[in-house]
């Protein structure tokens, strides 16, 4: 995971900045950005439409894909996915 607390405290920028450079060795990626939105809501049980990221996150032992899932976040989560889509 990127960011494995991101539903429960609020991620800070230079934090995201160095965590996604570690990870992409280049500046900071939308798609690295997008994994770690996309990572908030797996860990919600959503079911992602697109084939390659379900399959990616039904591999994954944490994932718990949940039909009910209605997209709601809490407050850590919202902000989080507030500042990373600023990537």
């Amino acid at each position: 995971m990127l960011f494995p607390d991101s539903s429960a405290r609020y991620l800070s920028e230079s934090e995201v900045v160095a965590t996604l450079n570690s990870r992409s060795g280049s500046p900071v990626s939308q798609s690295f950005a997008q994994d770690a939105i996309n990572e908030i809501y797996a860990r919600n049980g959503y079911i992602f439409r697109t084939e390659s990221i379900r399959s990616y996150y039904e591999a994954q032992s944490w994932y718990h894909p949940n039909p009910g899932y209605d997209g709601s976040l809490n407050t850590f989560e919202a902000y989080n996915i507030a500042l990373l889509s600023g990537y």
